[in-house]
């Protein structure tokens, strides 16, 4: 919702009265934010074939790329998964990389879980086993205990240990 600012009136009947003002500023914000959860969710439903529909790789990474120009995290995190595994797009692990690492300075959890992986299975950077341990700690620091990307980054740091 749009942040109203109050001010007071210069009416002399209502000078003590306050009105509210809409803050143009905050209320274009608000609206861009919306606009790229949406683009965002479009871009994943595509990249997933959500509710029954085919996967759409292009559409996916047009509604992606818009949200992430925006810096939205999990939008750059999808993006990043797609150049990792080649979804639409040339395989490039320097891409994906880039992407992910702009979502983790967000300290998005399921970007650092990315990262964690890439570094355990050697993609793009060698297998470097003390960066992903590091990664995996970071995704788990900056989520839930008990959610899906905190599940996952113990088993990864669980694997490094095998």
């Amino acid at each position: 919702h749009p942040r109203l600012l109050h001010v007071r009136t210069a009416h002399p009947i209502l000078s003590s009265a306050i009105d509210p003002v809409y803050d143009h500023q905050a209320a274009a914000e608000f609206l861009d934010s919306l606009l790229v959860r949406r683009d965002y969710a479009i871009g994943r439903d595509k990249l997933f074939g959500i509710l029954g529909n085919p996967r759409n790789y292009p559409t996916a990474k047009l509604y992606l790329l818009q949200s992430a120009s925006f810096g939205y995290a999990p939008a750059e995190t999808l993006l990043g998964l797609m150049h990792e595994k080649g979804w639409g797009v040339a395989k490039n692990y320097t891409i994906a990389t880039s992407l992910l690492m702009k979502a983790a300075s967000q300290r998005y959890a399921p970007a650092y879980l990315l990262l964690g992986d890439m570094n355990a299975k050697g993609h793009g950077v060698g297998v470097d086993v003390k960066q992903a341990r590091t990664f995996y700690e970071h995704a788990m620091n900056n989520s839930e205990v008990g959610s899906l990307p905190f599940k996952a980054a113990k088993r990864g740091l669980r694997s490094l240990r095998e």
